[in-house]
């Protein structure tokens, strides 16, 4: 026959284990939350490079619309520096854009992997714990079987 003691001890290391297997479970979910975060800002990131491309096209274009317009030869001499210029700033912009997304995922990635720590940290302590709880039953200080 178990006493009424050791009962309470084993219901209190069970209960330890699973606030430790709850909370691991909690912080797994927040690992998941944060690499899907930063599979998006790569993703954000792709899109923002692609449109700041785009947006730089379009305005070498209407560079060269305003320079043949004005009797400009578009090609040649300080016109064709300016849309070569145009052209350099606008793809240092897009690099710059997708370096940023990536540093970006890169923080989410620090943030998952403490999370995964934090996870792994939940269940060792509480095991612990609940190893711990039960020795404590069993010792005569702990009110348990002597």
């Amino acid at each position: 026959m178990c006493s009424p003691a050791l009962a309470g001890v084993g219901i209190q290391a069970f209960s330890q284990i699973q606030a430790g297997r709850f909370n691991s479970a909690v912080e797994e979910g927040n690992a998941d939350i944060a690499e899907a975060r930063g599979r998006d800002a790569v993703a954000r990131g792709r899109v923002a490079e692609d449109r700041r491309r785009l947006e730089g096209s379009q305005l070498v274009g209407r560079q060269r619309a305003q320079q043949a317009a004005s009797g400009v030869i578009v090609d040649e001499d300080s016109a064709a520096l300016q849309i070569e210029d145009t052209a350099r700033t606008t793809e240092l912009d897009a690099l710059t854009i997708r370096s940023n997304a990536q540093r970006e995922k890169f923080g989410f990635d620090v943030e998952a992997q403490s999370a995964k720590a934090r996870a792994k940290q939940a269940r060792n302590r509480s095991v612990l714990q609940a190893g711990k709880t039960v020795l404590g039953g069993f010792s005569p200080a702990g009110g348990g079987a002597a």
